[in-house]
Order: structure tokens, then C-alpha cells, then sequence
């Protein structure tokens, strides 16, 4: 009798690469390991915590004409959106309106994205950029309409009511 080619040691490695290739036990990914794990957590990130009251001053530049005030925001917050009044004071009659939108981490601090409705008295929403670091939130913002008649800048900064 002659000697097989293909002995036990190698009919067992054949076994032993079909069951882990049926397994999932061999990976071609080219993704890291520690990539997809880092990929799967990303959605379950906790928010960072933006809510309470925030005071400072705001400045509107309108045509070329500047209004500077005071600011009072207040933000609630439920996981990634953000909501709340903000009232300021400066233009001819003091305005209360509202604001809605989301926020997320970054590593220079929280960042904060949101609408505000009607603000101005102009019949214009804002879209505001802004950022929490510590206890300021500092912002800006520009109106919706485009033209230059219409048109509004804003900036704003404001620190955490203790």
C-alpha cells in the first residue's frame, strides 16, 4: 500500500479552514478591528449637556446700521435637540421669540446649531453657529433672506447663569 499525498495532518487542516471560513472565524476586512467598534458606538454617543440660562449681550448689523443689546437664552435640551425662549433688548421694542435645533460634541466643546424664529421683528427666521466651552456660549448667525434690504448679521455672546 503507498503512502497518501494527502495524509491526516493535511485533510484535518482542509476541515479546519472550511469550518472557520463557514463561521466567520477568518476576516478579509480591510477595516481595523478597533474601526468597527468605533463605528458602532458612534451612534450611541452621549449628547453633551447644554441646558440653562445664558446672559450676555448681541449685536445685529442690518443695512449697514448696527443695534447692540442685551440677551437672555434659555435651552432645554432632550438628548441631541435643543429648544427654548430667547428675549433680547435693544431694538425699539423688546422681542421674546424662540428658537429650535440640535447639538453635538466636538472636541473644542459643545456645538450648537439652531433656528431662530422671527428674529429682529423683521419677519425673518436666523440660522445661528454656535458654541458652549465651559460656561459661554458664544454665536453667530445670519438671516435667511438674501437680499441686502432684507438681510440681517448677528453676533452674540453669553455666559452661564449659575
Amino acid at each position: 500500500m503507498k503512502p497518501s499525498l494527502l495524509g491526516p495532518p493535511v485533510v484535518g487542516a482542509f476541515v479546519a479552514v472550511a469550518l472557520l471560513a463557514g463561521c466567520g472565524g477568518a476576516q478579509s476586512s480591510a477595516m481595523p478591528q478597533g474601526a468597527a467598534q468605533v463605528e458602532a458606538s458612534a451612534g450611541y454617543e452621549t449628547p453633551p449637556n447644554v441646558t440653562g440660562t445664558y446672559r450676555g449681550w448681541y449685536i445685529e448689523t442690518r443695512n449697514g446700521q448696527t443695534v447692540k443689546g442685551r440677551l437672555r437664552i434659555v435651552i432645554r435640551q432632550k438628548l441631541f435637540k435643543i429648544t427654548g425662549p430667547l428675549n433680547i433688548r435693544g431694538h425699539d421694542n423688546p422681542q421674546n421669540t424662540y428658537f429650535v435645533g440640535k447639538v453635538k460634541q466636538s472636541p473644542q466643546g459643545a456645538l450648537l446649531r439652531f433656528q431662530v424664529v422671527w428674529l429682529g421683528g423683521y419677519g425673518n427666521s436666523v440660522n445661528v453657529h454656535a458654541r458652549v466651552t465651559g460656561m459661554t456660549l458664544e454665536g453667530e448667525g445670519s438671516s435667511q433672506v438674501r437680499t441686502r434690504s432684507e438681510g440681517s448679521r448677528w453676533k452674540f455672546k453669553a455666559t452661564k447663569a449659575s
